[in-house]
């Protein structure tokens, strides 16, 4: 297991690169030079011939301005519909997420009343049709015996509507009303844990709001760095800095000093060790991670086999095995019933054979034609026999098939029920991950804290040994005039240590927004379900008293209506109209085929159509269950799908109709779709002062759906010649930007006009010129027309200290660090593998000399800022919504 320190991101490491190379040279500065022989002068310490820096060619490429929106998937399409008349719900023929065409038939509601109303009218017709027709024509019994029939079937129908509905249908309707019942009670409980302070949500929002007090109460780490930050900053202002006293201290405990330095060097050995109370703690946390992911790999595992089948218990495999041994056993040929068909089929083939022999004999007589009779006979009864037998072995193979599909929808029941129990575990198992996830980010952040304070304690021992060596007091006039020097580098540490406060504190007021609109969601999901039980329980009541209730009269009406009508055409085709009255009945006729248009449309309102070709997001009902008119029952939206995202006020002239946009949707996080604008809003929203930009994608993207979250970026500007220098080069403490340059190995401070900023790269737009030298690092220690070594390390001409940047060609992470003491000359093997020249006295941790080979054997890092000629290694630009520069 790796320390903190040793898993840091590039960023992090420079950014401790720096703050300890200044405040190792603040301190070298303090005690008026660095550890060097006792011949060289004080002067030569102060006066340093040359500074070293790392330095980057400003180069020519491409950047670009984006703009980032968060936005959604809408469908410019959509339609909630309704049935146009109430009544009991069929059937639904299509499901969520299925896509239709237009007028493809979604569901259909209870027609028998429809149905009836249109045979009904359909009759009426024929009749007007038939009194008209009478009146037309003579009379033959057929047509009054066809009067007569119609007369009874009318009757019968009548009958039936007076008899009722079947009590079976009824139960049916009582249990599901039960049911219903019950479920609704049954979410109106977990409804109620869901709202307490017990429910999940809740305690992870309690969780969010106590870590955001903890860090708001002044005495979590980042605001216990902030003050230290402020009180070595204050002692700066007032005097109290040890600098005045650091050269007469030392000399009385050098002892002391070097025995505080090897023990704080122990002291960090210890903290970094995997076996510190820090370590174990980490190494605790990072097993319980494991052993949790690997609990949900198991469910994951599982929940895999079962939807594959393979989760059924014993009993319900051997029910379905034994089904199908069954059914095979039944079909084999070799079963009592296979065998008795077999033997009749041979039965009948010798009777055939016998009766065949027979008739080919010659010649006829009496007595053969009795024989070829009773083989007749036989062959028959034989035929006779096999038709039976075949009955009842096909009668048993259906009993069979009969069974095992019995077999196979209990077994498909206790699968859907393994899988729901797996699935409820696999999100139990999740949120454990994310509990031991955030403990193990908290104990690795506190073992860097003491890491780091540990190797404080390590510099400032290593500091005050340095102090002891140096034996001359006239060096505090160099302490004094490079104070101002240490308390800017104290500022930027406040600086440094208030922002990660305010970002700390950032962090966590969205953790505790974001548990608040977890636990909104979660509630307003258990409300749509207990809404949508309790309209189930609803419906299942109004069905019931639906089925309870009489016919309806307007049915009775148009029942007893036909009877009288097809009592009438007996009674007008046994008493013949005259003439006289054709116009009237031909009005009848007119009439009968108006209801009988009107009985279409009423048949017709009992289907839902899709209106458009579109996918089905939402449908609000069961088979079975009571519809009133005008209520949603089924969702869709349309087939095309944009984007839609809000544009603030200030932003509005920078986004325009066609420019080009980037998208990304959750899903397919790495893949990068683009569009276009299409419309901005010109309404601005009153609550939200925005406006609503429309992007239509480029081509379909397979998996997008309506509702999804997209990150947009909007290409504003686009400079394909722009002069580019690495961000770290840029120094704006004065309060415009400026660089320094390496021009005849002299420092040159330039003032530059900076432009868009992409990653690690800023856009210079005056100032500084593609194919020139800028200083990366180490400019904190330049003065104007100072003379400047480029190298890939950074140290003073003393050789106290040697800084290795991250975002050199070697990039190494977590730098073994070498401790020499003693006088140093020639060729030495170590931490440090290869060749070192020395010159000197040595008692510290640097070294200045010419190294060769291997360097801080450690694990690469990932991705590098920048290499030593300022070039941008490949992917190692960060990504701010534009293309690499």
């Amino acid at each position: 297991m790796k320390p903190p320190s040793a898993i840091l991101s590039p960023k992090w490491i420079k950014t401790g690169a720096l703050l300890g190379l200044s405040g190792a040279i603040a301190t070298a500065y303090a005690t008026g030079g660095f550890s060097r022989s006792t011949k060289v002068m004080a002067q030569q310490v102060a006066t340093p011939k040359s500074i070293y820096v790392q330095t980057a060619t400003a180069r020519q490429g491409t950047i670009a301005q984006t703009l980032s929106l968060t936005g959604s998937v809408v469908s410019p399409e959509s339609v909630s519909l309704s049935p146009r008349v109430a009544g009991n719900l069929q059937s639904i023929r299509v499901h969520v997420g299925q896509r239709v065409h237009a007028n493809q038939v979604l569901a259909q509601l209870a027609s028998g009343t429809a149905q009836a109303q249109w045979l009904v009218a359909q009759g009426g017709l024929a009749s007007a049709l038939g009194k008209l027709n009478q009146a037309r024509q003579s009379i033959n019994p057929y047509t009054l015996a066809l009067a007569n029939t119609n007369v009874q079937i009318a009757r019968d129908k009548l009958k039936t509507l007076l008899t009722g509905v079947a009590p079976a249908k009824i139960a049916q309707a009582r249990a599901a009303v039960t049911e219903n019942t019950q479920s609704v009670a049954q979410l109106n409980q977990q409804y109620a844990w869901m709202k307490s302070s017990r429910g999940p949500q809740s305690i992870a929002l309690a969780d969010a709001e106590r870590a955001l007090s903890d860090l708001k109460s002044g005495q979590s780490p980042l605001a216990l760095a902030v003050t230290n930050a402020e009180q070595a900053l204050q002692s700066f202002m007032n005097g109290s800095a040890p600098q005045n006293v650091a050269v007469t201290v030392q000399q009385s405990n050098a002892n002391a000093s070097t025995t505080a330095l090897q023990s704080a060097e122990g002291n960090l050995q210890r903290i970094q060790s995997s076996a510190s109370p820090q370590g174990v703690a980490v190494a605790s946390d990072q097993a319980t991670l494991q052993t949790d992911q690997q609990n949900l790999a198991t469910l994951q595992s599982q929940l895999q086999q079962v939807e594959a089948g393979n989760g059924l218990s014993a009993a319900i495999q051997q029910a379905v095995v034994g089904a199908q041994d069954n059914l095979n056993a039944i079909k084999s040929a070799s079963s009592p019933d296979g065998v008795k068909v077999t033997q009749d089929q041979q039965a009948l083939a010798a009777d055939e054979a016998t009766l065949s022999s027979l008739q080919a004999q010659t010649p006829l007589t009496t007595a053969l034609q009795a024989q070829i009779a009773s083989a007749q006979m036989t062959v028959t009864n034989a035929e006779n026999t096999l038709s039976s037998d075949q009955a009842m072995w096909n009668s048993a193979i259906a009993a069979a098939q009969n069974q095992l599909d019995q077999a196979n929808a209990a077994a498909q029941t206790a699968n859907q029920n393994a899988v729901t129990a797996l699935q409820n575990q696999i999100s139990s198992a999740q949120e454990a991950i994310v509990s031991a996830q955030s403990k193990l980010a908290s104990d690795q952040a506190n073992w860097t804290n003491a890491i780091s304070a540990a190797a404080d304690q390590v510099n400032a021992a290593s500091t005050a040994v340095s102090q002891q060596n140096l034996a001359n007091q006239g060096k505090l006039s160099i302490l004094q005039a490079d104070q101002s020097q240490a308390m800017q580098i104290a500022s930027r540490a406040l600086a440094t240590a208030k922002a990660q406060y305010a970002q700390a504190l950032h962090t966590d007021e969205q953790a505790v927004q974001m548990a608040g609109a977890n636990e909104q969601t979660a509630i307003q999901r258990m409300q749509t379900t207990l809404q949508k039980a309790q309209a189930a329980l609803v419906a299942s009541r109004d069905n019931l008293a639906a089925l309870q209730a009489p016919p309806q009269p307007s049915v009775l009406a148009a029942a007893k209506t036909a009877v009288s009508a097809a009592q009438l055409k007996v009674e007008q085709l046994l008493h013949p109209m005259n003439q006289g009255t054709l116009q009237a009945l031909t009005g009848a006729v007119t009439a009968a085929q108006g209801r009988l248009q009107i009985a279409q449309q009423a048949l017709k309102n009992t289907v839902i159509t899709a209106p458009f070709p579109g996918i089905i997001t939402a449908i609000n009902a069961q088979p079975g269950s009571a519809v009133s008119a005008a209520k949603p029952l089924i969702a869709m939206v349309g087939a095309t799908l944009e984007l839609q995202a809000q544009l603030s006020q200030q932003d509005i002239t920078q986004v325009h109709t066609g420019e080009r946009v980037l998208f990304t949707l959750p899903f397919a996080p790495s893949q990068e779709e683009q569009g276009v604008v299409a419309s901005i809003s010109p309404i601005v929203n009153p609550q939200t002062l925005s406006l609503t930009v429309t992007i239509s994608p480029m081509r379909p993207m397979v998996g997008m759906a309506a509702g999804e979250t997209a990150a947009i970026q909007v290409v504003t500007r686009s400079n394909s010649h722009a002069v580019l220098i690495p961000t770290a080069a840029i120094n704006t403490q004065t309060g415009s930007p400026q660089v320094y340059m390496v021009k005849n190995g002299r420092a040159l401070l330039q003032n530059v006009v900076t432009g868009a900023t992409q990653g690690a790269w800023t856009e210079i737009l005056s100032g500084v010129t593609a194919g020139e030298q800028v200083v990366t690092l180490g400019q904190t220690f330049l003065a104007p027309g100072d003379r400047v070594t480029v190298s890939n390390a950074i140290a003073r001409a003393s050789g106290a200290l040697t800084a290795k940047s991250p975002a050199s060609s070697s990039a190494k992470s977590a730098p073994t660090t070498a401790h020499h003491k003693g006088k140093h000359k020639g060729k030495h093997k170590g931490k440090h593998k290869g060749k070192h020249k020395h010159k000197g006295k040595h008692k510290g941790k640097h070294h200045k000399g010419l190294h060769k080979g291997k360097h801080h054997k450690g694990k690469k890092a990932k991705k590098t800022a920048s290499t030593a000629n300022g070039a941008a290694p490949s992917g190692a630009a960060a990504k701010s919504g534009g293309s690499t520069p």
